[in-house]
This record gives structure tokens, C-alpha cells and sequence, in this order.
């Protein structure tokens, strides 16, 4: 079951309404009971009677048929709001009356003289929550809904608005078209108020309070300081103008409804009247526009509440009331309701009105019931969204979020005891019966556990339903897992699987085993349907690490085949991280290769500037061919390349010994410094000593050589060092001439070659 009671309460006397308050300050919500005696009856949140107190009399100031609740005086306690009618009020008028004839001066009776008054008044009473009186409204008809128009901006007052409504009896004496003979005698004994004498001093003189009146007797009501007289009226009618006419009595009709605005001092601020018009804008006759119930919500997002009426004329009412002396009507709609054969049928009575954001869209929906059980869902602007129809009159409606999934739900009670809860769309979730006659419901957290509970009375009892914790679980659990295969079907595959967590969670801890399984099944399927996918993606990927490839674009088609290799490994695809690692080793292979081959370019035209004497682009090649080399692991490239830097280091040695012992030591110097450094650069550290010992004799003799004499110097030691040093280099290159690879090398755009660094 999705409800278990958790308490009943019973009473003597029919209940009115009831209401939702704070009776001490504790925190803690009490509820009220208004029976229609006037006795408030208070149950604490277990049901247990806390309090009780009287509002007046019934057949005095009306019996309770509305409660609200608000905080009226400011004193940041709620008080009780109380709507009151039924109080039924005769008066009796002379059966007769004349008027003046001025131009003859005569006296002759009216021929529509008012004889009686049958009406029933009622009023707004504001209560303490002990019930003490703060203040009280009365009204000439009854007062059948209460509620306070709460969230006005820019500091204006808030509102109660009281729906009134009732039908007032007019008897009045007409003169007949037919004779009427003889006497005709009636007498009643009449009960009413005479609020006129204002003290108990006055109303007990018998002289004022009784005068004129027969078997007449007044009392003084010191708790309602009210003059209340009984007495007995005769009446006699008889033929008072003749053979030709008589007189009759004949009752008229007058089937009132109005709003009345009151301020929270009790001072009426404004009313409005509810007339039902017909297609030509005319009112029609002998229909009940009284106001069944009252609710407050911003349609149209001024950031101010309107008033929803709902009126037994089969009207509902949409009020803008932020401006109280220009009260204006946004929408009112009643057409549907009813459909016959002959088209719109009016005539059903609006019992309830309610209105909330029931889609999550911002707006406010409205929902109305009534009395032939239909509920009829609008938009903000009365536009109609769905109807149901029930097979009774609908009691009540209240919007509340009862399984807790964050979206409000439409409760409805229904007279013949079912409780109806329906989506945003109007299709019914769930229904309960609770087996009796519902007149209404409230929707509250009582104790606080989190769960709502709907507190239901009928005509002599109040039972408290609460929403059990495993329905409203797997209700939401349910929820979860429904948008989780929704979203697996339309592809939304990690979306479903997160609401599908959230449904196994909470069937987890209601123990529902069954759910769990169908959670397995599904979770099975999105695991499948997530393998593929991943699937796809990878090989998507791997593909494009293989375009990659084929272009020789190293670097991006190994980043795609990491990326590839990721997600094979996710879903555990051996086959695939395999052929990605091994597409990476084939990468790697090739471009080892590509990078030998650059090395082996750099090295080959370093072997040719060599050949030229240009050792200095010749070391800047080989340094170039040493790094990749290095970079590629290539051991024997590497040392081929420090291989032909010590053969340039080793011609620099010579020219600088040929250069020293032909006492050109300022190049002798140069050379030896090169060398040293080359040799260094290869770590051949003994040549590279004795390149810098020489470097550093060249120096000494550099700063000792003597002076030969001013003007003159003696050329042939120079001339014969030449020569010597000319015939050894073409001995040299003769005999020990260097084999290089691939040095068949075209000089041809030498220069353009080494910018390019070509692959």
C-alpha cells in the first residue's frame, strides 16, 4: 500500500473545515477542527486532544465552514482565520403600505408593499490559537472560504479575501389580479438581533427594545455585547382595495456572490462581485454565484499574486488584485466543464481551485474541480491542458510533491472517499481508497519524518494517511530507473547509467529484490551498449592514428594511439591495446629509420665540406648527426661521427705544428686551440693535451720572438716552411686519404640542403 493510517480521530458534530497551526510556538504543527457548532477542537500531531474552545453560537454569528491560517497581527504567532455563515436572519415588515397622492391629495396603498426578509449572514472571525478574539467582519451573506493573498511586492499590505455567498428570500405583499375575499391571519415568532442598542441598560428597557410588539422579551449578550429580542408577529391580509384586485404574497430571489478584501486591521479595503454573463454580456438570471473556495499564485510573473475565484456559477476567476482600487479580471473560464448535446452546459459548481508549477516550466498551472466530477487543468493564461472525470463530486484538491521526486503532484479527495494523486499531465500515478465519505484533505509533514501526510475529514471524523517509506522509495526508485531506460534507448548511455545508481540505491534499501533484477538486466545491456560504443571510439581512433602514419606524422599518430590504447584497455580489450602497441613499435622503428637517415645526410655532407678543407661546417654537420644519433641510439653512427671529428681535430694539429715551427705562432696558436677543442669533444683527451701544450708554446713564442730589425724581415724560413708543408699535405691526402659512405654526394644546392633538415 502506498498510505497506512497512522491515527482517527472522531467528534460529535459535524466538521466544517479544518486547518494547520503552531498552537504554542514549539515548532511543532497542531491540527484544528472546526465543527459546525462553533467548537475548535485541537489534536496534537499524534492525535491527541490538546485544546478546545467556542466561537459564538451557530444560529448567531454562522456555523465554521473555512479555516486559514495566518500571522495577522505581526506578532510572529499564527492566528486562526474563521469563515462563518448560515446564520438565518427574518425580518418582518408591515403587510401594507400607502403613499401620497399629491394631486388629489389622497392616501392609497402601494401595489408592492416588502413584508419579509429571509437571509442567512455570516462573517470573518480572526482568532488567537487558544481562542481569544482579535477581531471580526461580518457580512450579509455566508462567508464559505477564507484565504490570505500572501508575497505582494514592493511593500504593499496583504490581503484576507473572504468568498461570500448565499441566497436572500424577498416575501413581498402585491396586489393580485384577481379579488380576493375575506381575512387571512398568520403569526411567527421571530428571533433577532437588534444591534442597534449599543448597551445592556438600553436593551433590556422594554419600552424601547419591545415596543409595538406583542409577547415580546429582550436579553442582553454580555460576551457578544449583542441585544437579542423574541416576539411573535400576526399578520392579516384582506381585500384592502375592492372587488377587482386582492393581494398576494410573492417571493423574489437574489442569489449574491462577492469577494470581500479585508486589511489585517479587519477594515474592508475593497469587493468584487461575481456575475455570471451570457454570450451577449448580460447577466444571468436565477443562477448561484456564490464563492466555493479561494486560492492565490502569480500567472502572469509581475511578481505579485492573483486571485483564483471558484464559484458555483461554473465560473473560474483569475483576479489581478495589486492594485485594490482597480481590481481587474486576467481570465475566467467555464466552458470546460460540461459538453451535452446542445453544446456547453452550465450550471456545474466550482468546488475547488488550485494552482502551482506542476511541469517545473516557471509558470503556474490551475487546477478546478467540480461538483459533477470533472478536473480541468489550465494554463497560466486559462488556456485548457488536460481533463479528467471522476465518478463523484470533488471535495478537495491540494498540490504537493508526496513521493518527494522534486515535481508536484496533483492530490485530489473525492466525495465517495477515494484520493486520486495525478502527474503534470493528468494521468493518475495511484489512487487510494480510504473507504469514507471525504469532505476534505490537508497535505503537511507533521512529525517531521520527511514523509507527507494527508489528513482527511468527513463529516464526523479526521484520519491522518501517511505515504509509507518503501512506496515512496521505489516510487522514486521506479522513477530513476524509467528516465534510465528511457535515455538507454535513445542512446543517452551515461545518462542512464547514472540514474540507474540512483534507482539501485534505493532499492537497495527497501530490500526489492524483483527491481534489482530488472537493474541487473538493464545495467547488463548499458554495459554491452557501453562496449560498443567504446569499441567504436577506439577503433575510430586507431584509425586515425593509422591516417597519421601513412603521412609519416609520427608524433600525432602515436598521441591517437595512446588515446585508442586508453579506452581498449577500459573495457578490457586485450586485442586492442595489443595492436596498438604494436603499430607504436612500428612507428618507432620507422622513425628510427627516418631519423638515421637525416643523420646519416648531416654526416655525409659534413664528409664532403671535409673534403673541401671546410671544417668548420663540417663540425657543425657532425654535431647535428651526433645528437640524433644519440637520440636514436645509433652506437655506430655515433662513433663514426667522433671518428671523422678527430681526423678534422687532427688536421688542425698539423697545420698548427707546421704553423709553429714555421714561427707562425699567432695561427699556430689558432689551430692548437681547435684542436684541443675537438679533441675534447671527443674525449680524446691525450691529443687533446698536447693540442693545448702546443697552443701554449705558440703563445710563449708568440710574446718572445726577437726582433730582426726595424724596416727588414727575413722571408725565407717562411718560404721554405711552405714548401716542405705543401709537399707533405699532397703526400698525405695521397696516402692516407679517408673512406667515407655514400659520399657521392651532388654540391649542387648544398646550402639549401642543410637549411631544409630535411628527412
Amino acid at each position: 500500500m502506498n498510505m497506512e493510517v497512522k491515527w482517527s480521530h472522531t467528534v460529535g458534530e459535524d466538521i466544517g473545515a479544518i486547518a494547520i497551526a503552531d498552537q504554542n510556538s514549539d515548532g511543532k504543527d497542531e491540527v484544528f477542527i472546526g465543527l459546525q457548532n462553533n467548537t475548535v477542537i485541537v489534536l496534537d500531531r499524534f492525535g491527541t486532544k490538546v485544546g478546545e474552545f467556542v466561537v459564538g453560537t451557530s444560529d448567531k454569528v454562522g456555523k465554521i465552514y473555512s479555516m486559514d491560517v495566518y500571522d495577522v497581527d505581526g506578532d510572529h504567532r499564527d492566528e486562526i482565520i474563521l469563515g462563518l455563515g448560515g446564520a438565518k436572519e427574518t425580518r418582518t415588515y408591515e403587510p401594507q403600505d400607502y403613499e401620497i397622492d399629491t394631486e388629489d391629495v389622497s392616501i392609497r396603498p402601494k401595489d408592492k408593499v416588502l413584508y419579509r426578509v429571509i437571509r442567512y449572514h455570516g462573517g470573518v472571525y480572526v482568532i488567537n490559537t487558544d481562542g481569544s478574539p482579535v477581531w471580526r467582519y461580518l457580512t450579509d451573506d455566508s462567508v464559505k472560504s477564507v484565504h490570505v493573498i500572501k508575497g505582494i511586492t514592493g511593500g504593499k499590505e496583504d490581503y484576507i479575501a473572504a468568498g461570500v455567498g448565499d441566497t436572500a428570500i424577498f416575501i413581498y405583499n402585491e396586489k393580485s389580479d384577481a379579488p380576493i375575499a375575506g381575512e387571512t391571519c398568520t403569526s411567527e415568532d421571530i428571533t433577532d438581533e437588534e444591534s442597534g442598542y449599543a448597551s445592556e441598560e438600553l436593551c433590556l428597557d422594554p419600552s424601547r427594545c419591545c415596543y409595538g410588539l406583542r409577547d415580546c422579551s429582550c436579553w442582553w449578550s454580555e460576551s457578544e455585547e449583542v441585544c437579542y429580542r423574541s416576539y411573535t408577529k400576526t399578520v392579516c391580509t384582506e381585500d384592502a382595495s375592492g372587488s377587482d384586485t386582492g393581494w398576494r404574497y410573492v417571493e423574489y430571489k437574489t442569489l449574491n456572490g462577492s469577494v470581500f478584501f479585508l486589511g489585517k486591521d479587519g477594515r474592508l479595503k475593497h469587493r468584487f462581485d461575481v456575475v455570471l454573463l451570457d454570450n451577449n454580456f448580460r447577466p444571468v438570471k436565477d443562477v448561484d454565484n456564490t464563492i466555493r473556495d479561494l486560492t492565490s499564485k502569480d500567472l502572469n510573473q509581475d511578481e505579485e499574486d492573483e486571485l483564483l475565484i471558484a464559484s458555483n456559477n461554473g465560473q473560474i476567476i483569475a483576479l489581478n488584485t495589486s492594485n485594490m482600487s482597480h481590481i481587474r479580471v486576467l481570465w475566467k473560464e467555464r466552458k470546460a466543464f460540461s459538453e451535452g448535446a446542445s453544446g456547453i452546459q452550465f450550471g456545474d459548481e466550482i468546488r475547488r481551485v488550485q494552482a502551482g508549477d506542476l511541469n517545473g516550466d516557471g509558470f503556474n498551472e490551475v487546477v478546478g474541480g467540480s461538483n459533477a466530477g470533472f478536473l480541468v487543468a489550465f494554463d497560466h493564461k486559462g488556456q485548457v491542458l488536460w481533463k479528467q472525470r471522476v465518478d463523484d463530486s470533488i471535495s478537495d484538491i491540494r498540490f504537493s510533491d508526496v513521493e518527494l521526486d522534486g515535481f508536484l503532484d496533483v492530490i485530489v479527495a473525492v466525495r465517495d472517499g477515494d484520493i486520486n494523486v495525478y502527474n503534470s499531465q493528468g494521468a493518475v500515478k495511484w489512487s487510494y481508497p480510504t473507504g469514507r465519505r471525504l469532505n476534505g484533505i490537508r497535505i503537511e509533514d507533521l512529525d517531521g519524518n520527511d514523509l507527507m501526510e494527508v489528513i482527511t475529514f468527513t463529516s464526523r471524523n479526521v484520519t491522518v494517511l501517511e505515504t509509507t517509506e518503501f512506496y515512496i522509495k521505489r516510487f522514486r526508485a521506479d522513477t530513476f530507473y524509467n528516465t534510465a531506460y528511457d535515455n538507454f534507448e535513445t542512446g543517452e548511455i551515461t545518462t542512464a547509467n547514472a540514474y540507474l545508481e540512483k534507482a539501485e540505491e534505493l532499492y537497495n534499501e527497501i530490500g526489492d529484490k524483483d527491481s534489482l533484477m530488472k537493474v541487473n538486466l538493464l545495467r547488463t545491456r548499458i554495459k554491452d551498449e557501453i562496449r560498443i560504443k567504446y569499441k567504436q571510439d577506439a577503433e575510430r581512433l586507431y584509425m586515425q592514428a593509422m591516417n597519421y602514419y601513412a603521412i609519416n606524422d609520427f608524433e600525432n599518430s602515436v598521441r591517437k594511439l595512446t588515446e585508442a590504447r586508453e579506452v581498449y584497455r577500459k573495457i578490457g580489450d586485450d586485442e586492442g591495446v595489443s595492436k596498438c602497441d604494436s603499430l607504436e613499435r612500428t612507428i618507432a622503428e620507422d622513425a628510427r629509420g627516418q631519423r638515421k637517415l637525416e643523420a646519416d645526410k648531416y654526416y655525409n655532407k659534413a664528409g664532403i665540406l671535409f673534403e673541401f678543407g671546410n671544417y668548420t661546417g663540417a663540425v657543425q654537420l657532425l654535431d647535428t648527426a651526433k645528437s640524433i644519433y644519440d637520440e636514436i641510439n645509433h652506437y655506430n653512427g655515433s662513433v663514426q661521427t667522433d671518428i671523422l671529428v678527430t681526423k678534422i681535430a687532427d688536421k688542425n694539429y698539423k697545420i698548427a705544428l707546421t704553423s709553429f715551427e714555421t714561427r707562425e705562432y699567432e695561427k699556430a696558436l689558432e689551430f692548437a686551440e681547435y684542436a684541443g677543442q675537438l679533441y675534447k669533444k671527443v674525449n680524446y683527451y691525450n691529443a687533446s693535451v698536447n693540442a693545448m701544450n702546443l697552443a701554449l708554446k705558440a703563445n710563449e713564442s708568440l710574446h718572445s720572438r726577437p726582433d730582426v730589425g726595424e724596416g727588414t724581415t727575413n722571408y725565407l724560413p717562411y718560404i721554405a716552411g711552405l714548401a716542405v708543408l705543401g709537399v707533405v699535405i699532397i703526400v698525405g691526402i695521397k696516402l692516407r686519404r679517408p673512406k667515407y659512405d655514400n659520399l657521392d654526394v651532388d654540391m649542387t644546392g648544398l646550402d639549401d640542403d642543410l637549411g631544409e633538415g630535411e628527412i
